[in-house]
C-alpha cells in the first residue's frame, strides 16, 4: 500500500481549498442595473430583490451580494438553507460610496382621491394590519380620538365591555376603531370595535385584563379620528387607507410597512449582514430563526412595525455596532438562542407611542431575551423606552455588563431600566450597568420568585426607586451606587408566599438629598430573618433618618444609622460629614454626582476640594473609571 508523505497531502490540500476560495463570487445590485445581467460585476448588477432572491440558493461559502451605497430596494431578502462555513461566510453588505443601502420594507400607495381634507386610497393587496405609513420617509401619526387627553370609563364586564357615561355618539360612530386602554399598568392594548350602542362600547377582542372601575383610554385608527395634518387610518373590510392633510398628498410618495421582514434568515450558517439599512417592515426588520454563526454588523434599522432584530431558536449569534431606532414594540426579541453575544448597539425611541406596540404583556421593550444560556449583553446604549429597556426570563448564565440605560417606563409602568420575572438558574449577573431617569419606575427590578443573581457595580440614578427586590431571594447586590433616586435607593417587599430572605447586602453606596419620601433602604412586609447586611454606606447630608422598616422582623419604625446598627447591622454607616457640619454657607455646588458611561476613563473638572463617600479628598479633578460613577461632597469651593 502506497502512504503519501504529509508534505504532499498538505500540498494537495492546500491547493484544493485555494480551488475553492476562487470560486466565490460576489454579486451586485444597483437601482441602475438590470435583471436581465448576469449580476456578477458593478456594470451587469442585477436591479432587484425579487432577482436575488430567484438566485439565493447558488450562494456558496465566501460569495458576498453586495447593494449599492446611496440605492434602495423594496422587498424581502429571503436567506433561507444558505451555508457558509467558518473561514468564507456568505456576506450581505454594501459597495462604493455614499449612504447605507436601503433594503425597503415599504410599498408605495397610489391613486388618491380628496373630499375636503381627507385622502382616500384603496389598496385592494394591502394586508389585514397596516401597522406604519410613511409620508418621504417620515412615519406618521394614527389618527386618534381626544388628540392629546383620554376619555375615562365608567366600569366595565369582563375584558370586552366598556361602559363610559360620556359618550355622545350615535350608535357605531367607533365601530371598527381601535380602543387603547391599560388594564394593567404594564400592558397597554389596542382593541377593536365590534360595537358602540350608547354608553357601552364592546370590544372585538379581549383586554389583557378584566375592565373594573375608572380607566383612562383612547381611541384610534378610524376615519372619524382624522383632523390633524399627517393622521391616518386603515379600514381593513375596505381596504381603504385614509389620510388628513391640507397638502396634495399625490405629489408625495405615501408608503405603508408592507413586507414582514426586510431580511429573512432560516436554517442559515455563518452569514454576516454589514453595512445596510433596513427601513419599514411590517413585522421585523431581520429576522432569524433556527440559525447559527450570524454576523449582524454596522446596520441601521428603523421604522419596525414590530421589532427591530427578531431571533428564535439561533445560536452563536453576533449583533454588534447597530442602530435600531423608532421601532414600535421591541427593537431587540431573541427566544430559545444560546451563546449569543449582543455589543455596542444603540437601540432607541422604542415603543414610545402608546397603541402602536403589541397587546399584551412584555412587549414595548428595548432588548429583551427569554430562554436561552450563555449570552452576553455588552455596552449597548437603551435611549427612551416605552417600558422596560432590558429584561430577561429563564436565562442561565446570562450577564448584562456596562450597558448606559436612559429613559425608560415612558408608556406603561411597574418596569424597570433592567427586569427579569421568575429567574431562577444560576449564573445571571448585571454587572457595571448606568440605569438613569425614569418617572416613578425601578431602576434594575428583580421581580417575582427569583433567585441566583449577583447585582454588582451598577450605578441607578434619578429613577423611583434604584433596586428593587420583589419577592424574591438568594439575591447578591454588592457595590452599586444608588444616587437621589425618587423614592427608596434600596427597596425590599413581600407580596404573597414567598420570603425575601437570604439576600446579600453589601458594600453599597446610596445618596438622598433631603427629600421627605426619599429613603436610603425601604423594607415593606419583610418576614426573612436571614438578609445581611454589611458595610453599606447610607447617605443624606440634610436629614439622619434614612431606613424605613414596615416589616416584622425589623418592626415600623424610621431608624437612623446609628439605630440601624444596633440592630446588628454594625458595619453599615452614613456619610463622613452633614451639610451642617462643613462650614459651608449654602448648599449651592454642595453634591456633585459624575458617570462616565463609557469604554475610556474621564477626567472632570472640579470648583474646589471634594471628598467621596470612602472620605478620599479630590481636588480641582477627579477621574472616572469606564462605567463608573461618583458622588462628591465640597470640603472647600473656589
Amino acid at each position: 500500500m502506497n502512504h503519501y508523505p504529509m508534505k504532499q497531502i498538505a500540498i494537495i490540500l492546500g491547493i484544493i481549498f485555494n480551488i475553492y476560495t476562487i470560486q466565490a463570487t460576489d454579486y451586485y445590485l444597483s437601482n441602475a442595473g438590470n435583471d436581465g445581467n448576469t449580476g456578477t460585476s458593478e456594470s451587469q448588477a442585477w436591479s432587484s430583490i425579487n432577482k436575488l432572491n430567484s438566485k439565493i440558493l447558488s450562494l456558496k461559502p465566501g460569495d458576498q451580494v453586495l447593494f449599492e451605497r446611496g440605492g434602495k430596494f423594496e422587498g424581502n431578502i429571503t436567506i433561507f438553507n444558505i451555508l457558509g462555513n467558518e473561514t468564507q461566510p456568505i456576506t450581505f453588505g454594501a459597495y462604493g460610496t455614499g449612504e447605507k443601502p436601503i433594503i425597503d420594507g415599504t410599498r408605495e400607495v397610489v391613486g388618491w382621491t380628496r373630499e375636503g381634507n381627507i385622502w382616500t386610497s384603496t389598496c385592494q393587496d394591502c394586508p389585514v394590519d397596516i401597522n406604519a405609513l410613511l409620508i418621504n420617509e417620515k412615519s406618521q401619526p394614527l389618527g386618534r380620538y381626544p388628540n392629546e387627553t383620554n376619555l375615562n370609563s365608567s366600569g366595565g364586564n369582563g375584558r370586552n365591555i366598556i361602559y363610559d357615561a360620556s359618550l355622545s355618539f350615535e350608535n357605531d360612530y367607533w365601530k371598527g376603531a381601535q380602543v387603547v386602554i391599560s388594564t394593567q399598568t404594564w400592558v397597554c392594548d389596542a382593541l377593536r370595535v365590534f360595537s358602540q350602542i350608547g354608553t357601552t362600547i364592546t370590544l372585538a377582542e379581549r383586554a389583557s385584563y378584566d375592565i373594573a372601575g375608572d380607566i383612562d383610554y383612547f381611541i384610534q385608527n378610524h376615519y372619524n379620528t382624522l383632523d390633524s395634518e399627517g393622521e391616518w387610518a386603515y379600514n381593513s373590510n375596505d381596504k381603504e387607507i385614509y389620510i388628513y392633510s391640507t397638502r396634495d398628498i399625490p405629489s408625495s410618495r405615501v408608503g405603508i410597512a408592507y413586507y414582514a421582514e426586510c431580511i429573512s434568515i432560516r436554517n442559515g450558517r455563518y452569514i454576516n449582514i454589514e453595512n445596510l439599512m433596513l427601513r419599514g417592515s411590517r413585522q421585523s426588520s431581520l429576522k432569524t430563526e433556527f440559525s447559527r454563526h450570524i454576523k449582524v454588523s454596522n446596520i441601521t434599522i428603523s421604522n419596525s412595525s414590530r421589532l427591530g432584530f427578531h431571533l428564535d431558536h439561533s445560536d452563536y449569534i453576533s449583533l454588534d455596532n447597530n442602530y435600531i431606532v423608532n421601532s414600535l414594540d421591541i427593537g431587540i426579541g431573541m427566544w430559545d438562542s444560546n451563546h449569543c453575544r449582543f455589543t455596542n448597539n444603540r437601540v432607541e425611541n422604542t415603543a414610545t407611542i402608546p397603541g402602536r406596540g403589541q397587546n399584551g404583556s412584555a412587549k414595548y421593550t428595548g432588548i429583551q431575551i427569554s430562554r436561552g444560556s450563555d449570552n452576553v449583553l455588552e455596552y449597548n446604549e437603551v435611549i427612551q423606552t416605552g417600558y422596560n429597556a432590558i429584561s430577561f426570563y429563564d436565562q442561565t448564565n446570562l450577564l448584562i455588563k456596562n450597558n448606559y440605560i436612559n429613559g425608560y417606563c415612558t408608556v406603561i409602568t411597574d418596569g424597570g431600566g433592567i427586569y427579569t420575572w421568575h429567574s431562577t438558574s444560576a449564573g445571571n449577573r448585571i454587572i457595571g450597568n448606568i440605569v438613569l431617569n425614569s418617572r416613578d419606575d425601578l431602576g434594575i427590578y428583580i421581580d417575582d420568585e427569583s433567585e441566583n443573581i449577583e447585582i454588582f457595580d451598577n450605578t441607578c440614578a434619578f429613577n423611583g426607586v434604584g433596586i428593587f427586590i420583589h419577592n424574591s431571594r438568594y439575591i447578591k447586590v454588592s457595590n452599586n451606587l444608588c444616587y437621589n433616586n425618587h423614592g427608596s435607593q434600596v427597596l425590599l417587599v413581600m407580596h404573597g408566599r414567598t420570603l425575601v430572605d437570604h439576600n446579600v447586602i453589601e458594600n453599597n453606596y446610596t445618596f438622598t438629598l433631603g427629600k421627605p419620601k426619599q429613603y436610603s433602604m425601604r423594607a415593606r412586609f419583610v418576614n426573612g430573618e436571614h438578609n445581611v447586611f454589611e458595610n453599606n454606606c447610607w447617605a443624606d447630608p440634610f436629614k439622619k433618618k434614612l431606613i424605613n422598616s414596615e416589616s416584622p422582623v425589623w418592626k415600623n419604625k424610621i431608624y437612623t444609622v446609628q439605630e440601624w446598627q444596633s440592630l446588628g447591622n454594625v458595619t453599615d454607616r452614613s456619610i463622613p460629614r452633614t451639610f451642617a457640619e462643613s462650614g459651608l454657607a449654602d448648599t449651592t455646588g454642595y453634591v456633585k454626582f459624575f458617570v462616565n458611561p463609557s469604554k475610556s476613563v474621564k477626567t472632570v473638572g472640579l470648583p474646589g476640594t471634594y471628598r467621596d463617600l470612602d472620605n478620599q479628598v479630590y481636588v480641582k479633578t477627579v477621574q472616572l473609571e469606564p462605567y463608573s460613577s461618583i458622588v462628591l461632597t465640597a470640603e472647600k469651593r473656589d
